[in-house]
């Protein structure tokens, strides 16, 4: 009897290696059940980008203006030759000398009036003699216009005053009165000082 249990016992034993060897060899067999493989170096996948190469095209530069590109609209630009453009340009060079701008007054001259006196010369002599009538500005009354030459009539609290202003190289530019022209050029800074303190000229 013993003899008899023992061979069902060794039967079942090996039923249960063999079928654990056919579990294992159906696992190795499956294909689904293997890893997925990776996707090969630099080769494109249409699911997504290439996780090992992607190329990326440079942005794009922005393009700079010529050199020798002409300015659209600016500072530069030409003023316009007519009343209305001697008025605005009158206004603006007239307000740099009210409000004490001398330097930029200065810069609004024709060129042949710049010959008259330095720049710098020019700065010092309102170092020395402070406008009375500085941060009161002109007031535009009437343009009379001529070619190239322009009179303009303005007034200044009760005073009234015609300035010239020639058209030069695209812009409306200053012509100091010829008084101021002659003293340019026959007196020092320290002299026209002088005489417009004598004669109470100055602020301080």
């Amino acid at each position: 009897m013993s003899s008899r249990l023992a061979v069902i016992a060794v039967s079942l034993v090996s039923a249960v290696i063999i079928a654990l060897s056919a579990v294992a060899i159906v696992l190795v067999l499956n294909p689904e059940s293997t890893p997925p493989a990776l996707p090969e170096a630099g080769r494109d996948k249409s699911d997504g980008p290439n996780l090992v190469m992607e190329e990326r095209s440079p942005p794009p530069v922005s393009q700079e203006p010529a050199l020798d590109q002409e300015p659209s609209v600016g500072q530069d630009a030409a003023e316009e030759r007519t009343e209305a453009g001697v008025r605005q340009a009158a206004q603006t060079t007239l307000d740099f000398y009210s409000s004490g701008a001398y330097g930029q007054f200065w810069d609004s001259w024709t060129a042949d009036a710049q010959k008259l006196i330095a720049r710098d010369d020019y700065l010092r002599m309102f170092e020395l003699c402070k406008p009375i009538a500085e941060n009161m500005r002109f007031e535009i009354k009437g343009v009379t216009l001529d070619g190239d030459d322009a009179d303009v009539q303005v007034t200044q609290l009760l005073a009234a005053f015609t300035y010239q202003f020639r058209y030069e190289g695209g812009r409306w530019r200053y012509i100091p009165e010829q008084q101021a022209q002659a003293d340019y050029t026959s007196k020092t800074v320290d002299e026209m000082a002088a005489e417009r303190r004598a004669s109470r000229g100055c602020a301080d």
